[in-house]
């Protein structure tokens, strides 16, 4: 039996003039980013305890929605918003958002890796879905670098 690797999806995004701190803090304002994302039907948080939530996700997939629960880690210190699957329409699901200082501004980084746990759909789905990903980190890194809403304090 022949293993598939799981995709991983990886991009960093330079941010000229965009001050890090305050992008980190859009950046973790879950709910209000899912109003400016099209394919993104709703996220809901549920506080766990300090720097630690579920955040449950519906997001337009194909002719669906999918669905899943992570649990999102964020440290504010080091700019870093860890997820990995709770459960839900997918078999695995992994990653990352950092922000970084850089001399112009900062850069954005994403890193996930996802696995849908079908096998025989795998050559199609994977494809479809790094593709919808980096369509939707695009438009969340538009969203962090040309607010349309005050930075949560």
């Amino acid at each position: 039996m022949t293993s598939l690797a799981r995709p991983v999806v990886t991009e960093s995004h330079p941010l000229d003039g965009c001050d890090a701190d305050a992008a980190f803090a859009r950046l973790c304002d879950f709910e209000t980013l899912a109003g400016l994302v099209d394919d993104v039907e709703r996220i809901e948080i549920t506080p766990v305890g300090p720097g630690e939530q579920i955040s449950s996700w519906g997001v337009i997939f194909r002719r669906g929605v999918m669905q899943w629960r992570e649990r999102d880690v964020i440290d504010h210190d080091a700019r870093t918003i860890s997820f990995s699957l709770i459960d839900g329409d997918l078999a695995y699901l992994e990653g990352h958002w950092s922000v970084e200082k850089h001399e112009a501004g900062c850069v954005i980084t994403f890193r996930s890796e996802f696995d849908f746990g079908i096998p025989s759909m795998a050559a199609m789905l994977n494809p479809l879905a790094e593709r919808e990903l980096r369509r939707n980190n695009r438009a969340i890194i538009a969203a962090v670098a040309h607010p349309t809403t005050p930075v949560p304090s």
